[in-house]
């Protein structure tokens, strides 16, 4: 980590103002004038933020159209300023030329940062290029530090050789360096990222979907006006897979075609995988989930998970075999929400879910997505409605055996946990080339997945 230059000269005062003019003039450089044109202070009664912060008054930083590029020079002492001011939620830098050294120290500032939400770096104008500013000697890195911030519950062991070599080890461990590309704001902390504009190719955002797989911070990734195509989007398919924090993607005005399109709404799709290969995604969701088990549960199938609920269910009054009962059934449940989605198909094969947090994608603008490829997605989000086992009765001491209850009897099975929906509860896909009435038709698709508010299951009972 940077050293802090101010610790040796004052006391920040957490306004941002204040502080950006004083570490100026401890780096002895002049200020900005379109820098501290773009700090202001807002009354946040109004604003959807209030209620997520305690401040009544927010900091508001927003550069735009800035005459002259950005570079480390002039970025130096507002990243210094940023992680200071508490009242901070939203960083916005709108066609600021920035360099490849600004842009990682503004991505350290960020790290540092307690309170920042949202930072958005949009149409910097050009890709990130070297900083004329700085000398010609080697820059040193920039690391981040993953250290927990949590006090460790049992005392630390004396102090010896070989603890402190284990201490430094464990410190040089938790330093990741800062990369230079546009994905390297997804290792700070915040929640909405916005990167419209900045010409991020296929092999950015293969970055950007490696460290999306593993982020339990970001909800909202704003990649609009790019030139991503299909082989970006299949990475960023394949990231939503595995995660479960993300909830709103927009990837509008890119170069998408239909087979772009088919793979961001197939990663909704449940996945039937070798049971050999479930502990390797297991070990991708886990950050999403604390509390899963490192081994993975003997999953049900259909069968055993029918079977559990007729064991509930008041109408099977002949008890079940010694060894195959309730008990017998439950020992074996998964515990995490994970675990308890996914389905045992055959003994070498188990149904893994596919995202189910994301609920805004917007693929809008997109000229080469086609009436075909939407018809196509149609007919996809037909087949992530939500399937239910057999609710016929089934014997818990064997599903091929004749059930208890007669044949042609069925019994309403409490909900089981066996094949999730999906939330996703908007999905934009327009351009001039697709008529209205299939736009329509995908509409309804979508709707199908929104559940029944409680007080109409209510009334319909």
């Amino acid at each position: 980590m940077t050293r802090d230059p101010a610790q040796a000269v004052f006391e920040p005062t957490g306004e941002l103002f204040k502080d950006y003019c004083a570490y100026c003039e401890t780096e002895e450089r002049d200020e900005r004038d379109d820098v501290l044109d773009a700090i202001a202070l807002c009354d946040s009664v109004d604003s959807p933020r209030n209620a997520q912060t305690p401040h009544t008054v927010h900091t508001k930083l927003f550069l735009r159209s800035l005459e002259y590029p950005l570079y480390k020079r002039d970025m130096s002492s507002l990243a210094n300023a940023i992680p200071h001011c508490g009242n901070l939620y939203q960083a916005r830098f709108y066609g600021c030329s920035l360099s490849v050294e600004s842009w990682k120290i503004l991505v350290e500032a960020v790290h540092k940062s307690s309170s920042l939400i949202t930072v958005a770096v949009d149409f910097n104008g050009t890709p990130l290029g070297k900083d004329p500013t700085v000398s010609g000697k080697k820059e040193k890195p920039v690391f981040l530090s993953m250290q927990a911030t949590q006090e460790p519950q049992n005392p630390p062991p004396p102090a010896g050789k070989n603890n402190a070599k284990k201490d430094e080890d464990e410190r040089k461990e938790a330093l990741v360096k800062v990369p230079e590309g546009w994905h390297a704001m997804l290792l700070t902390r915040v929640q909405e990222i916005s990167l419209r504009g900045n010409m991020i190719t296929d092999k950015q955002v293969k970055g950007i979907a490696s460290l999306l797989e593993t982020s339990t911070e970001l909800l909202s990734l704003n990649l609009w006006g790019n030139m991503i195509r299909d082989e970006g989007v299949e990475h960023l398919a394949a990231a939503l897979r595995t995660n479960h924090r993300l909830t709103s993607l927009n990837i509008g005005n890119n170069r998408i075609t239909d087979d772009g399109l088919l793979a961001l709404v197939g990663a909704f799709r449940q996945l039937d995988i070798e049971a050999s290969n479930v502990q390797d995604v297991r070990s991708k969701v886990a950050k999403f989930f604390p509390h899963m088990p490192a081994d993975p549960p003997g999953f049900w199938s259909h069968a055993e998970m029918s079977a559990a609920a007729q064991l509930d269910h008041k109408e099977v009054k002949k008890p079940p075999p010694k060894g195959k009962g309730k008990d017998a059934l439950q020992s074996a449940v998964p515990t995490s929400a994970w675990d308890k989605t996914c389905v045992k198909i055959s003994p070498e094969t188990v149904r893994v879910p596919g995202n189910t947090v994301l609920w805004s994608l917007n693929v809008s603008n997109n000229r080469d997505v086609t009436e075909q490829g939407v018809r196509e997605t149609v007919a996809m989000l037909e087949q992530c409605v939500p399937e239910r086992p057999v609710s016929r009765a089934v014997s818990a001491e064997s599903p091929r055996k004749k059930s208890a209850l007669s044949e042609d009897s069925e019994v309403a099975l409490p909900p089981l946990p066996s094949m999730p929906g999906i939330a996703l509860r908007r999905l934009i896909v327009g351009n001039p080339s697709i008529s209205k009435s299939i736009l329509t038709e995908l509409d309804t698709a979508v709707l199908k997945h929104v559940p029944t508010p409680p007080e109409e299951q209510q009334q319909a009972a």
